[in-house]
């Protein structure tokens, strides 16, 4: 995420893939094109994408777990392969 990264580790892309400067929340949320089709999950519990309603109704959490679930969204892109554990002999 654009916003943690720019503020806990600047070398870090803070771009979204679509073209954003500044990766955050509110943008994979409401405005991201990238999930445009996911957003209609959201639009639910929250017809206008007011992130606030998403984060704090009933409806809009078990909303949010549904897109997340659709989109893998917030999770880092091509994270580096876990090192590779040589078998325990028996």
């Amino acid at each position: 995420m654009g916003e943690y990264y720019n503020k806990h580790v600047p070398t870090e892309d803070r771009s979204c893939p679509c073209g954003e400067p500044l990766q955050s929340c509110d943008h994979i949320l409401t405005a991201c094109p990238t999930y445009k089709d996911q957003h209609q999950i959201l639009k639910k519990a929250s017809e206008d994408l007011v992130t606030s309603d998403i984060l704090s109704t009933k409806d809009g959490i078990e909303a949010l777990i549904q897109f997340l679930r659709a989109t893998n969204a917030f999770k880092k892109q091509n994270p580096p392969a876990p090192p590779e554990v040589p078998p325990v002999p028996q």
